[in-house]
């Protein structure tokens, strides 16, 4: 009874509903969101299909996208938490086979066991299927997994001895890292590229490594290998030749100019082309249990706290595409 009774909002159509409460998270008011959420709640719970697809107005590019699921993700943290009603947070973070993003990372995890079972022509084949897959969905979350995609297919092909190959998914992989201004992504596939070009003896290596030298400089960033392997690239660069490791640091002969007091090894040293460790992997950016590929170490509470999140957005992405 009034006063203690509150009246129910008249029904909105599914449209005014969804652009009501996404309104109200964009205003940045927590009290106008539970409000909103609130007086709302049933009828989002009638309308969650609709709710979860992304409006048709909304702008093709990536930010407008991103903007728009980060949104939809406070609002639904809001009816969970504050208005006691999870349905829209159980429907978008609810995990499902169809979902692309749980897809491409069960293949991820499952990549390094079946390059070892030697599973190439399969694994090139799925890995083709799934950028095909990527390139149909929008949004920042879709292209970053595309560029992993494409940066192991161009491995999946080197290592199946199809080294021609690989160099335009390489290529491929390293445009979606330009674009991003992803400078760890480009010196990744940028090396990857220098070990395909230095295998096929093609005349690209010394242009190649001269790039990845730009992209270090520029950045700040150590050069000095590059600057050795450039000098050998150009004097013609042999698969097998003889180094000296001096207290751990590895000398080209030439380099030897003194000798002093110290410890001293000579070896053959072999041209490496393209380990099976990647070197730009989706374990960056995702959730994944940690793998030989992961490069980076997230040891904190909020870097774990990122990664979760990421991976949740990714699946609200290919849920609401």
């Amino acid at each position: 009874m009034w006063p203690f009774s509150r009246k129910k909002p008249d029904p909105l159509d599914p449209i005014d509903l969804r652009d009501r409460l996404i309104a109200a998270a964009a205003s940045g008011s927590r009290k106008k969101l539970r409000s909103e959420c609130q007086a709302y709640k049933d009828q989002v719970a009638q309308h969650l299909k609709f709710i979860t697809k992304m409006p048709d107005d909304i702008p093709k590019d990536d930010g407008s996208i991103d903007q728009h699921v980060q949104y939809l993700i406070a609002v639904a943290q809001c009816l969970a938490n504050e208005c006691d009603s999870p349905e829209l947070w159980n429907k978008l973070s609810g995990v499902s086979e169809d979902n692309p993003f749980v897809q491409w990372n069960q293949w991820f995890s499952e990549l390094p066991e079946r390059m070892q079972r030697l599973e190439y022509e399969a694994l090139i084949g799925e890995a083709q299927s799934f950028i095909d897959r990527a390139k149909s969905l929008r949004g920042s979350a879709a292209r970053q997994q595309e560029t992993f995609l494409f940066g192991r297919l161009g491995e999946l092909l080197f290592h199946s001895g199809q080294v021609s190959e690989s160099i335009e998914p390489f290529q491929s992989a390293l445009r979606f890292c330009v674009e991003a201004n992803d400078v760890e992504g480009q010196i990744a596939y940028l090396n990857n590229l220098l070990e395909a070009h230095c295998y096929l003896g093609d005349g690209h290596a010394v242009g190649t490594a001269e790039e990845l030298l730009n992209v270090k400089q520029q950045n700040g960033l150590p050069a000095d290998d590059e600057e050795k392997r450039i000098r050998i690239l150009k004097q013609g660069e042999p698969l097998c030749r003889v180094i000296c490791v001096r207290d751990g640091n590895e000398l080209e002969l030439d380099e030897i100019t003194n000798v002093g007091e110290g410890s001293y090894q000579f070896s053959f040293g072999v041209t490496a082309f393209l380990s099976t460790k990647p070197r730009h992997s989706q374990a960056e950016a995702t959730s994944l249990p940690p793998q030989e590929s992961m490069r980076m170490h997230w040891s904190s509470t909020m870097k774990q706290a990122k990664l979760i999140r990421t991976t949740l957005i990714q699946s609200i992405k290919a849920a609401c595409a």
